[in-house]
C-alpha cells in the first residue's frame, strides 16, 4: 500500500497525464510534458513511472476503478430494469466517448487501447456486462422481468446489449444520437421481457 504521499504524488501524476494527453495526443506529449503538468521535474517522474505507456495504463487502471464504484452504486439503486441498464451503458460507454469526442486528440487517445491496454479494457467491457448480466438476475428475482421468456442466459443477454450500444458508439460518431440509439435498443430487447 502506497503512503499518502507518494499516493497523493501519483493521483497528480495521472491527473496531469489525462490533461496532456487530452491537449497534446499521446504521441505527441512527453515524460517532460507531464512532469511540467505534474509540478514536478522529469527525474522525479521518472521515480513514480518509467515511461509514457505505464502512465497510459495507470490512467486507464483508475478509471476503470472509478468505473466499477459507478457500477456498484447502479446495482444497489433500486431503479427499473431499462433504466439500470441504461445507466450502466451511459456509464461504461456513452460518456467516456463523449468525453473524448470533445478533443482534439481523443480519437487517437482511444485508439491506443488497443496497442497499450487491450487487457485493460477487455476488462472494462467484461465489467459492463457483469453488471448488466446481474441486474437483469436481481429484476427477474423481483419479478420485474420473465428471462425465461428470452430463451437465453443473462449473461448472453447482457453481452448482445453490451456490444450492441459498443457498436452503435462506433456508427454514430460525436455527432449522432447515440443515446436514443441506446435507449431504442433496450427498448427492442427489455421491453419484451418485462412483467
Amino acid at each position: 500500500m502506497l503512503d499518502s504521499s507518494a499516493e497523493t504524488k501519483r493521483a497528480a501524476v495521472l491527473s496531469a497525464a489525462i490533461r496532456t494527453f487530452l491537449d497534446y495526443g499521446f504521441k505527441r506529449t512527453t515524460m517532460d510534458d507531464i512532469a511540467k503538468a505534474a509540478g514536478m521535474s522529469r527525474p522525479a517522474l521518472y521515480l513514480v513511472y518509467k515511461n509514457k505507456k505505464d502512465i497510459y495504463r495507470a490512467c486507464v487502471t483508475d478509471m476503470l476503478e472509478t468505473l466499477k464504484e459507478r457500477l456498484e452504486e447502479i446495482i444497489a439503486s433500486e431503479a427499473a430494469p431499462q433504466e439500470s441498464v441504461y445507466a450502466i451503458l451511459e456509464a461504461g460507454i456513452i460518456n467516456p466517448f463523449r468525453l473524448l469526442a470533445q478533443t482534439a486528440h481523443g480519437q487517437e487517445i482511444f485508439d491506443m487501447k488497443s496497442e497499450l491496454a487491450a487487457d485493460l479494457f477487455e476488462a472494462w467491457m467484461g465489467a459492463l456486462e457483469a453488471t448488466t448480466a446481474a441486474t437483469l438476475k436481481r429484476a427477474a428475482e423481483n419479478g420485474k422481468i420473465a428471462l425465461d421468456d428470452a430463451r437465453m442466459k443473462p449473461e448472453d443477454i447482457a453481452a448482445v446489449i453490451v456490444d450492441g450500444a459498443e457498436g452503435i458508439k462506433l456508427r454514430m460518431g460525436e455527432d449522432g444520437d447515440i443515446e436514443g440509439r441506446i435507449h431504442a435498443l433496450l427498448d427492442l430487447i427489455l421491453r419484451p421481457l418485462l412483467r
